[in-house]
C-alpha cells in the first residue's frame, strides 16, 4: 500500500502556487501605488479656463493648472487671448498622455520583478532536478 512521493510533480505545483502569489503580490504592490492613477481632481472637476496658468518661451506655449506650485515655478494666469491657444480638452489630453505614458513605465519597471523571481526559481528547480538524477542509479 506504499505509494512512492512524485517529488518532481509536487515541486512543480509548489513552484506554480507559490509563483502565483508572488505575481498577486507584486500586482498588489502597483495597484496601491498612487503614481500611475489619474488625481482625483481631473476626474471630479474638469478645470474651467480660468483655471489655467501657463508661460511662453523657445519650446512654445507651456499651460498648467494655477497652482501655488504652478506660480511659483513661474506659470502666471492665462489672459483671454493666450486661452485660445490651447483650449481646456487639449490640455487634458496631454495630461492623459502623460498618464498613460507613466503607467507604462509603471508596468515596464516592475515587469521583471514580477516575472524575475519565479523565473530564477524555476530555473533553481530544474538544475537541481537535473544535479540529483546525475546520483541516482540506473
Amino acid at each position: 500500500m506504499s505509494q512512492t512521493i512524485n517529488w518532481k510533480h509536487g515541486f512543480l505545483r509548489l513552484w506554480a502556487v507559490v509563483s502565483i502569489l508572488w505575481l498577486g503580490t507584486v500586482s498588489i504592490f502597483v495597484v496601491l501605488d498612487h503614481s500611475w492613477q489619474e488625481p482625483s481632481s481631473l476626474i471630479d472637476d474638469l478645470p474651467s479656463e480660468d483655471d489655467l496658468c501657463g508661460y511662453q518661451d523657445t519650446d512654445g506655449m507651456h499651460v498648467s493648472m494655477c497652482t501655488p506650485e504652478a506660480i511659483a515655478k513661474g506659470f502666471a494666469p492665462l489672459t483671454p487671448a493666450e486661452k485660445h491657444v490651447q483650449t481646456v480638452g487639449e490640455f487634458m489630453a496631454q495630461r492623459k498622455e502623460r498618464l498613460w505614458k507613466r503607467r507604462w513605465k509603471l508596468i515596464t519597471q516592475n515587469l521583471p520583478v514580477a516575472f524575475g523571481p519565479p523565473f530564477a526559481l524555476l530555473l533553481c528547480g530544474v538544475a537541481i532536478s537535473w544535479i540529483i538524477r546525475g546520483f541516482t542509479a540506473r
